[in-house]
């Protein structure tokens, strides 16, 4: 089945999540060019903030997912991640209720960011182009088309989002009208 190690990353346990974040941002700050050998214990702290903090924000969020499913929670995390990102019904009626209720969660999380991403990479454009223009620095202009990428990115992905949110809402008030 293609993208069955997608969701199991997204239900993937907090220690594994911590180990896994912690390990590749520090790594990635160990062996970035032009640190010293003293940059090695800095590397190891900032990869365990990074850690924490994404291992935070992922327990309040699957709380929170935990909360807008309803008062029996998600019965099948796996199940559910994959009908989420996939846009496919589940087998299991039980699932309806839980996932209607997070198709809601959902598009509120996308309407959010459709708001706030276009203001943060744009943002972050308009000062890579300032850089340019002011220091006639020509890396800074790959900084502004990669911001600019993302933004496009990020637009079309949550306009997909958005449509498999619709296409697996519909298949469960479908099925529950049968």
């Amino acid at each position: 089945m293609r993208g069955w190690w997608h969701d199991r990353i997204t239900t993937a346990p907090l220690w594994a999540l911590f180990l896994g974040s912690a390990g590749y941002f520090g790594a990635v700050l160990l062996f970035a060019p032009g640190m010293g050998p003293r940059w090695f214990t800095g590397a190891i702290f900032l990869g365990l903030a990074f850690g924490t903090w994404m291992t935070a924000f992922v327990a309040v969020t699957c709380c929170r997912d935990q909360v807008a499913a309803g008062p029996l929670g998600i019965p099948d995390r796996v199940v559910i991640a994959r009908a989420l990102r996939t846009g496919e019904l589940p087998i299991d009626e039980a699932l309806d209720q839980p996932l209607l209720s997070l198709i809601e969660r959902r598009r509120r999380q996308l309407r959010w960011a459709s708001k706030v991403y276009p203001w943060l990479f744009g943002g972050l454009a308009v000062v890579g182009l300032v850089t340019v223009v002011a220091e006639h620095d020509a890396v800074s202009l790959l900084y502004v088309v990669l911001y600019l990428a993302v933004l496009v990115y990020l637009r079309r992905s949550s306009v997909r989002g958005a449509a498999r949110l619709y296409r697996l809402e519909s298949a469960i008030r479908h099925r529950s009208s049968q």
